[in-house]
């Protein structure tokens, strides 16, 4: 379907601006102009799809992006994330696909099959159990195998999979620049919805970046945060 864009539109899609908000309501078009910007730099600025970031906020909001832009074009070479995949795609990049991520509950199952391990009866695992601090021999030998057990299966406690990759980020500067090297230009939808660890998480990938182009309507916030905590909100200052 061919869009007749405004010259407010027109001027979004073929912006040279290193960042761009482009705010509006529900129905106003937002989505297609997004889009549009991105065929625009593929198929006239000759832009490689490879250095594109598409970042939005549900799987909901990524199907409607990617519905979109494969009726305007080939978007094979386009990475198109939620902010969560895409910090899980960083860790996982780095750290191994063997990365496992477990929640207190599973550890906890793992604990108790190592110290019955340790302990070799039921009665000095309950004992054990009763009081730690009179087996430190044994406590010490307990830790040294879970030590072990999450080293050697690539475990982690993190259940935010923003935070752990942010910490990556923060902890290592090449491999983030590695990311900001790769994608030149980066598109954030739903930024209203951005905040907290997540925004921290996007101005790590995005520093620098040699354009960002954001979407952003407060009326369509879907969650209960104030909206000066948002990027949204941020990035509407920086423009200002």
């Amino acid at each position: 379907m061919k869009y007749n864009y405004t010259l407010d539109q027109e001027h979004a899609i073929e912006t040279d601006a290193s960042c761009f908000l482009l705010v509006g309501g529900a129905g106003t078009g937002k989505t297609h102009v997004f889009v549009e910007r991105i065929f625009y730099l593929v198929h006239t600025l000759k832009l490689d799809p490879k250095h594109i970031l598409i970042l939005t906020s549900s799987v909901n909001e990524l199907r409607n992006i990617l519905t979109l832009l494969h009726d305007r074009m080939d978007a094979s070479n386009i990475s198109l994330f939620t902010t969560r995949m895409f910090a899980l795609k960083i860790i996982l990049d780095h750290e191994g696909y063997y990365k496992q991520f477990i929640n207190q509950d599973a550890f906890e199952k793992i604990k108790i099959r190592i110290i019955k391990d340790v302990t070799g009866s039921d009665k000095k695992y309950r004992s054990y159990i009763a009081n730690p601090n009179i087996f430190p021999n044994v406590h010490a030998r307990i830790q040294e195998k879970l030590d072990k057990y999450i080293l050697d299966n690539n475990i982690s406690f993190e259940k935010d999979y923003i935070a752990y990759a942010s910490k990556l980020l923060l902890d290592n500067e090449v491999l983030r620049q590695q990311i900001i090297h790769q994608y030149s230009h980066i598109f954030i939808d739903h930024s209203q919805d951005i905040y907290g660890e997540e925004k921290k998480f996007i101005h790590l990938i995005t520093h620098n970046t040699q354009s960002l182009f954001v979407l952003g309507n407060e009326d369509q916030a879907t969650h209960n945060h104030n909206m000066k905590d948002t990027y949204l909100y941020e990035v509407y200052q920086d423009d200002s």
